[in-house]
C-alpha cells in the first residue's frame, strides 16, 4: 500500500510534462496564436510552467526542491536554445528568464512553507 502512495507522488508531474511537452510540439509545428506572444503572454506562461513543473517535481523528490529546479531548468535552456535553429520558434532571452523566475518564485514558496511548518512545530 505504502509503494503504490509513493508511486502516486509523479502522477501529477507526469500529466504536466506531458501537457509541456504537447504544447511544445504545438508551438514546434508552428500553430501558436499570435496573440499569445504579442501581448507577453508566453513569458507569464512560461513562468507559470516552469513554477508548476519545479513544485509538482519537488513533491515527487520529497521537499528538495532546489534539484528540482535545476532539473526543470536544464530541459528549459535546452529547449530555448535550440529554437534558434527551428524556423517556427524563436529563442528569446525574455522566455529563459520567464522561467528562471518561475523556478525561482517556486524555491521560494517552497522554502517559507516549510520554515513556517517547522515554525509551528515549536
Amino acid at each position: 500500500m505504502v509503494k503504490a502512495a509513493e508511486e502516486r507522488r509523479f502522477i501529477p508531474l507526469t500529466i504536466a510534462v506531458g501537457f509541456v511537452i504537447a504544447l511544445s510540439a504545438v508551438a514546434y509545428a508552428g500553430h501558436v496564436p499570435r496573440a499569445v506572444a504579442a501581448h507577453g503572454i508566453d513569458k507569464i506562461l512560461h513562468a507559470a510552467m516552469s513554477f508548476t513543473l519545479t513544485m509538482l517535481l519537488g513533491r515527487a523528490l520529497r521537499g528538495r526542491i532546489v534539484l528540482a529546479g535545476l532539473v526543470v531548468f536544464v530541459p528549459l535552456a535546452l529547449d530555448e536554445y535550440l529554437q534558434r535553429f527551428s524556423a517556427s520558434r524563436s529563442s528569446d532571452w525574455a522566455d529563459l528568464i520567464a522561467d528562471v523566475l518561475g523556478i525561482a518564485l517556486a524555491i521560494a514558496l517552497s522554502r517559507a512553507r516549510r520554515a513556517s511548518r517547522i515554525g509551528d512545530d515549536r
